[in-house]
């Protein structure tokens, strides 16, 4: 299966939920396309704290555990992966 769509969107979507909303599908892919940004959730970090409005201080284990809950989803919604 194409998975790839779904992690991007967890990925934006991750950095939305921490104010980064200059964070879009084109951001990611162009990040990806430069190469070295395999880990999501330390790419998602990344793009947080480089956006001006990105909340500052997070830890790599809050973000996953927001970027997990997008792609995984919780008991109240599914996931984006599904």
């Amino acid at each position: 299966a194409e998975v790839s769509k779904s992690y991007r969107a967890s990925i934006v979507a991750t950095c939305h939920q921490y104010n980064a909303t200059g964070v879009s599908n084109e951001t990611v892919s162009a990040c990806k396309a430069k190469g070295g940004c395999n880990n999501d959730w330390v790419l998602s970090l990344d793009l947080i704290n480089d956006d001006p409005n990105g909340t500052k201080g997070l830890t790599l284990e809050q973000v996953t555990e927001t970027f997990e809950s997008f792609y995984q989803g919780t008991s109240e919604k599914p996931g984006l992966c599904d």
